[in-house]
């Protein structure tokens, strides 16, 4: 009997716990759609929604998806990354052709992460401290980056990376290997998150299946850089090696280069003090291969605290930052005091002191608005003018507003596309202060 009523009670604790993991999860989400949307609105939205948009539609059509934006030729987007995941947008994309349906997509995988990383710490906190860490997490820089940052493959990356090494952790092997293989689906660098997770299995003594997940990274990120992308691409190659050195004093160079960035030293102490104690998790070597491949890159914007690409670097130092604290509390002082009151001062802790370095990066702007009200509304009226079915040149802050109804090239002083083809169409919509980088055409 007594065995009975402490099942009964585990269980039902577990349940109230999910259904607040259930409720912070889906309320991230729907701040992360409030976010997008205000930005989308006000006309804040950039080039990479428009990209994406313009791929999504393709695939509802059940055609190759091809970008204009990238050129006038048939240019298909998978052979510049290789983000085929993407397509399981299409369907809800046919029955509401919106663009808006990709920051809704965002903002629900965001939220599902959130709920992913709450759920860990259930067994080992009170609801209070399960709501304070799904908080904290919801809250964290990386992700309110990206839902600043129009829409990104990296929003799929997110939930399939925490599921990925939960799977692993928990030793079911087919499981780890399918969302592996989804992540493969998101883009071609997210080889190097399972590469990651090889390390992790190794430090663990899991050597078989480190090597197998490890030696796979590897093949995988070969055959889709070498032999996939190449075949999609217009330049029938992977374009993303022209700011990778093929030398080694070349990647020396880089390395050397890269660490003169004072970026690059923001971003390594934002991941060094997310983590905290995380540090000593396995789970912290996740990202290892990650940083070390931009390590070696020209592009700088690896390194921006505005994008992206810090995202789930962030989410990764999270798990491994809860990991490291339910590991580390019980051996300190506080263990006088409730398990629970420890983990939520330590998160707490963890949480304000990155919360103020990421203020002084100027990561306060994540929640501003337009800076320029009558811009929007001046550009909401010219776009409601243009009529649909026909090309047309535009700005880039109008690209996502129209690519629903329009083939749309991008506004440029070289009046070319990304291949050098002279740009031609209907119409051209154009700010002509637009603030928009590579985005300044003067009339001729």
């Amino acid at each position: 009997m007594t065995t009975v009523t402490k099942y009964f009670t585990k269980g039902g604790a577990e349940k109230r716990v999910n259904g607040e993991a259930l409720v912070v999860g889906f309320a991230s989400a729907v701040l992360y759609c409030v976010i997008s949307f205000a930005r989308h609105y006000s006309y804040q939205s950039g080039i990479d929604l428009a990209i994406f948009g313009q791929s999504v539609k393709a695939y509802s059509l059940v055609q190759p998806p091809f970008v204009s934006l990238k050129s006038q030729a048939p240019f298909n987007i998978l052979g510049d990354h290789f983000s085929p995941i993407i397509a399981v947008i299409a369907p809800l994309y046919r029955v509401f052709p919106h663009i808006e349906v990709l920051l809704v997509v965002q903002a629900v995988l965001f939220g599902w992460a959130v709920y992913l990383l709450g759920r860990r710490v259930r067994r080992h906190a009170s609801r209070r401290s399960v709501v304070l860490a799904m908080v904290c997490v919801a809250s964290c820089w990386g992700i309110l980056a990206a839902v600043r940052f129009d829409f990104h493959e990296i929003a799929f990356t997110v939930p399939f990376v925490v599921l990925a090494v939960e799977a692993a952790e928990a030793k079911a092997w087919v499981r780890m290997g399918v969302w592996c293989a989804l992540l493969m689906l998101t883009k071609e660098d997210s080889t190097f998150l399972i590469g990651g997770i090889a390390l992790m299995l190794l430090t663990r003594r899991q050597v078989r299946p480190a090597l197998i997940t490890g030696g796979a990274s590897v093949v995988a990120f070969v055959v889709l850089v070498e032999v996939v992308i190449p075949f999609f691409s217009f330049y029938h190659r992977y374009t993303y090696f022209a700011v990778t050195p093929t030398t080694y004093a070349g990647l020396c160079a880089n390395v050397w280069q890269t660490l003169h960035q004072p970026l690059a030293w923001i971003m390594l102490a934002l991941v060094i003090i997310t983590l905290g104690p995380g540090a000593r998790s396995p789970i912290a070597l996740v990202i290892v291969p990650t940083l070390l491949s931009r390590l070696v890159s020209d592009n700088s914007a690896y390194w921006s605290l505005q994008h992206h690409y810090q995202t789930t670097i962030l989410v990764v130092c999270c798990m491994a930052a809860i990991d490291g604290w339910l590991k580390v509390l019980p051996s300190q002082r506080c263990t006088s005091m409730p398990r629970r009151v420890c983990i939520a001062h330590a998160v707490l802790l963890t949480v304000v002191s990155v919360g103020f370095l990421q203020a002084v990066g100027g990561l306060s702007t994540v929640l501003r608005g337009s800076d320029d009200p009558a811009r929007a509304h001046d550009f909401a009226v010219v776009v409601s003018q243009v009529p649909a079915n026909i090309t047309i040149i535009a700005d880039t802050y109008a690209l996502s507003h129209l690519v629903d109804r329009d083939t749309v090239y991008l506004a440029n002083e070289s009046w070319t596309d990304s291949t050098g083809q002279k740009l031609a169409a209907d119409w051209v919509l154009f700010d002509e202060s637009s603030t928009a980088e590579g985005n300044r055409w003067t009339p001729g």
